[in-house]
């Protein structure tokens, strides 16, 4: 906006104090008209009264483009600490204002962030994808048929970091996919073992699978998700020709693995988004997703997820479910 617009405006604006004074200079002669006051004297009260008005007049319009003033330049340059207005009325203002912007800096900082950090992920995750494809095209130039087993380890590995994509995707709003249900727990578990079962097989891993007939009152989906990635990596830490147990104790589901372990060092940080830890570097499938993964949703799925870790010793990670939310199936 040109400056002569903005002072033609705000100058318009000041039209009910000039409104005002005329109505009462109109009130006064009218009234000295019925009371015969000489007209001089209304004269000299017009006169007297006009400068005083002017003045008045002028210093809320220079009060009100130096506000505006303010405002626009606390705009452009982004800083609500700008924003200083004249007045009771100009003060509440800047206040609301200067809420209101710090709240949308604060708003679009975590935009930012969140761009960045997406295009981090997808970035690695473009990484990761590349890796069993490599792989594939190598063995088909090199090999006239390739290995069946070795197109399925593939083809699953994919799969895996394709839905661990959509997963992230899908966390920040996934409260409202939620639907409450008694799932059996044994089946749940059971369902993800199947599902995994070739990568259970390329890694020559055997799960062992020990549970009672117990029902969780849960999100079968979302659960299914979590013990997804906590057997995941359980198989992708494992030695070969080595087992995976999973137990059920004291309203706790165990998942139990003999691989190389976590350093303690890695331990107080495992849950961070994006951490891989010493393990990860030196594996090529770390997506350092997973285990934040699995916190978000246990967070909302009322459940709490620790881990237990002694390097070439194995991992221990305990599903501890509210025990309010569990049914013992009586035989």
């Amino acid at each position: 906006m040109s400056t002569v617009k903005l002072y033609a405006k705000i100058s318009i604006s000041e039209w009910p104090i000039i409104l005002a004074y005329s109505l009462l200079m109109l009130l006064l002669s009218f009234l000295g008209y019925l009371y015969k006051i000489d007209l001089v004297i209304i004269i000299d009260l017009i006169r007297y009264s006009i400068i005083p008005l002017l003045i008045i007049v002028s210093t809320r319009i220079y009060q009100k483009i130096i506000d505006t003033k303010q405002v626009q330049k606390a705009i452009i340059e982004q800083k609500a600490t700008n924003i200083k207005m004249h007045g009771f009325y100009g003060h509440l203002y800047a206040k609301t204002l200067t809420t209101f912007m710090n709240k949308a800096q604060a708003d679009n900082r975590q935009l930012i962030e969140a761009f960045k950090e997406r295009q981090d992920y997808l970035t690695l995750w473009s990484h990761e994808m590349k890796t069993p494809l490599t792989t594939l095209t190598l063995a088909a130039e090199n090999n006239t048929v390739v290995p069946s087993d070795l197109v399925s380890e593939k083809a699953d590995l994919l799969t895996y970091h394709i839905e661990q994509l959509l997963t992230i995707d899908r966390l920040a709003d996934f409260n409202k996919d939620l639907y409450f249900e008694y799932i059996s727990l044994s089946t749940c578990v059971t369902d993800v073992v199947k599902q995994n079962t070739s990568y259970f097989l390329s890694h020559k891993v055997v799960p062992i699978i020990t549970l009672p007939e117990v029902m969780v009152l849960s999100d079968q989906k979302w659960l299914c998700v979590m013990l997804t990635q906590l057997i995941s990596n359980a198989i992708k830490y494992s030695p070969q020709n080595s087992r995976i147990a999973l137990t059920f104790d004291d309203h706790t589901l165990w998942i139990k693995d003999f691989g190389v372990g976590i350093s303690q060092s890695d331990l107080p940080r495992i849950f961070d988004q994006g951490f891989t830890g010493t393990n990860g570097r030196l594996n090529n499938e770390a997506t350092g997703m997973g285990l934040y993964i699995v916190q978000r949703i246990a967070a909302i799925l009322d459940i709490q997820v620790t881990i237990q870790s002694h390097q070439q010793k194995g991992t221990s990670v305990a599903v501890q479910f509210n025990p309010k939310k569990l049914k013992y199936n009586k035989l």
